[in-house]
């Protein structure tokens, strides 16, 4: 099945199964995570190798956002019976053991002067680790990325060398001296279609576009993301997340950052979905519940807000995937210990529905840091994208067999909300809180000379589709 749909996953060399102590050898034992607490809503820190503890059932001590530290464990009715060492199993064949699990009973013992806590760990994002080389997203999921075909290969490769503490991985762009593309100077030609001298990526490759464009602008971002706690790598490094989540986790509905879709593969466990479309009312009620949470009587159960029928459930089990659509809301309960690796990504097909989540977002104040990273960013980058794939199809004509130029009904109607989208963002700067017109590209040095050149390459498109 997985290879059905392009997807990989780890495995060990002896063929047991992938699991948390896996994650924790495979990423460093000492790397620090942040888990959430199920109940009190709390996020706490502890590095991997406390996590795998904590996953087995034995205490540990986190830390809280304000530096405050406790000593926890995961309640007693989702623990099992811890696994023995081999020192332990040496010792029991050996008859020095009484065989009844000396090791349980000093974890039972180390564990009574714990406060149990369901934590459940959701944001762990693996990119630039070995983990990364070992799991691969569904092969649709790779076609349609933006962040794999719309960010500039450049940045994304800094953003990694960043991660990975490289030297010198700041002046990366100017090393490279590549020619600056403007996108936004070129002269019309037949049809009023852009004429513009062909690039690397209108010959079959993808363009790579020059970083000391785009430098500066991005910089001014990961500066502004910083400075509200957020670690910036010059891309949105939300491709590659591992889930491990204890039996009994809960999270409750929400809709992932930017209205971004999901693709979710249950390795070990199980995980049931409660789900329900992105409707403007289904937001808004979303939107009252969540501000309601923190008041007194909290926000109730969401579906008593949501017309009839708006919910429904859907079990994934092991070994199964889901792709859950650009900006559905959903909760997610774990009746199973669980181990999922998925991640997020934008399409063309769903831009209108990421902008509506990212009105929402800004219209219910949902903090900064649990937003996407480079939102305005990558909607623009994915118009001058769109932009080259309409040149090509254009020129190429009916007859092409290139995939790739092809341009369905969906992303066509999609791209033209986004084009609406950057015009009005132009035209009324005050109103543009989402930040489009800071994030402007520098390779695009006349933005409305680039969307104007755009909306002819649709509505040629268009044209020729009615012939």
């Amino acid at each position: 099945a997985r290879r059905a749909i392009g997807i990989a996953m780890p495995t060990n060399d002896d063929k047991s199964k992938f699991g948390v102590d896996d994650v924790a050898a495979a990423l460093g034992p000492d790397t620090e995570v942040t888990a959430l607490g199920v109940r009190e809503e709390s996020e706490l820190s502890l590095p991997l190798r406390d996590w795998a503890a904590y996953y087995r059932g034995e205490a540990v001590t986190v830390t809280h956002r304000n530096r405050a530290t406790r000593r926890i464990v995961r309640p007693r009715r989702g623990r099992k019976r811890r696994k023995q060492t081999k020192a332990e199993e040496e010792k029991e064949e050996d008859g020095d053991g009484d065989g009844d699990g000396d090791g349980d009973a000093e974890v039972e013992a180390d564990a009574a002067d714990a406060t149990e806590v369901l934590l459940n760990l959701v944001s762990l994002e693996y990119s630039c680790t070995p983990l990364s080389r070992r799991v691969a997203a569904p092969a649709l999921v790779r076609e349609l990325d933006w962040i794999d075909h719309a960010w500039p290969t450049i940045l994304k490769r800094q953003g990694h060398e960043a991660a990975l503490g490289l030297e010198g991985a700041e002046g990366g762009g100017d090393a490279l001296g590549q020619a600056k593309p403007d996108l936004s100077r070129s002269e019309e030609g037949e049809d009023g279609i852009m004429a513009a001298a062909a690039t690397p990526e209108e010959e079959g490759e993808k363009e790579n576009l020059n970083a000391a464009a785009t430098r500066n602008a991005t910089r001014n971002a990961a500066a502004a993301d910083n400075a509200k706690g957020r670690f910036s790598t010059h891309y949105p490094r939300v491709q590659n997340y591992c889930l491990m989540s204890p039996q009994h986790s809960y999270t409750d509905f929400h809709v992932d950052f930017g209205g971004t879709a999901v693709w979710y593969h249950v390795l070990r466990g199980r995980k049931t979905f409660f789900m329900a479309p992105p409707t403007d009312a289904n937001l808004r009620a979303l939107g009252a519940w969540s501000n309601a949470l923190g008041l007194e009587g909290g926000g109730g159960f969401l579906p008593h807000s949501l017309p009839p029928r708006s919910v429904v459930k859907f079990d994934v089990r092991e070994g199964e995937t889901l792709l859950l659509p650009s900006g559905w809301l959903h909760a997610v309960y774990t009746p199973v210990d669980s181990l999922v690796f998925g991640g997020n990504f934008f399409f063309d097909a769903a831009a209108d529905v990421q902008l509506r989540v990212g009105d929402w977002e800004e219209a219910f104040d949902v903090p900064r840091r649990l937003r996407c990273p480079f939102f305005p960013h990558i909607h623009w980058y994915a118009a001058m994208r769109f932009a080259q794939r309409l040149r090509r199809r254009l020129r190429n004509g009916a007859a092409s067999s290139d995939d790739a130029c092809e341009v369905g009904a969906a992303e066509l109607k999609n791209m033209k909300a986004l084009h609406a989208r950057l015009e009005r963002s132009l035209v009324e700067a005050r109103g543009d809180k989402l930040g489009f017109v800071a994030a402007t590209p520098e390779c695009v040095s006349q933005p409305r000379v680039f969307l104007r050149q755009l909306g002819l390459l649709m509505a040629a498109l268009e044209a020729r589709a009615r012939r």
